[in-house]
């Protein structure tokens, strides 16, 4: 625990605030990591945060991912890594479904982004998801 915080009481999860990018590996791993931890043991809220939007050019000072449709050209031409179609699936799913439910899609995008190297911004591989 940090320097001047103490646990959560016993039985009591510990709240955590998670910043996360479907083509991040590493948060790919948290997110795994959390999760296996389980609900009783830690309480995690699921943030979306692109990291196009930070990456991208910085003299493109007016460019805002959330405000792209959803064929916009990739900063970089790499149009297979644009987050925002599985970020708005994410928040669709979140808000209209039970927590379990929206922790296995989390899972299942990133295990087709990284396990079977599909392109998660097409709308098929997010519906089987």
């Amino acid at each position: 625990m940090a320097e001047g915080r103490t646990p959560p009481p016993a039985g009591i999860p510990l709240e955590v605030e998670l910043f996360m990018d479907y083509h991040c590996p590493y948060s790919h791993r948290v997110v795994a990591w959390l999760d296996d931890l389980g609900p009783a043991r830690v309480a995690v809220r699921h943030r979306l945060f692109g990291l196009e939007q930070v990456n991208r050019d910085a003299t493109a000072t007016d460019w805002r991912l959330w405000e792209q449709p959803l064929d916009y050209l990739h900063y970089q031409e790499r149009q297979n890594r644009r987050p925002l179609a599985a970020f708005l699936a994410t928040a669709i799913v979140e808000a209209a479904e039970p927590s379990d439910v929206a922790r296995r899609f989390r899972r299942a995008v990133y295990a087709a982004r990284f396990e079977a190297r599909a392109d998660i911004t097409d709308p098929d591989v997010l519906e089987r998801a």
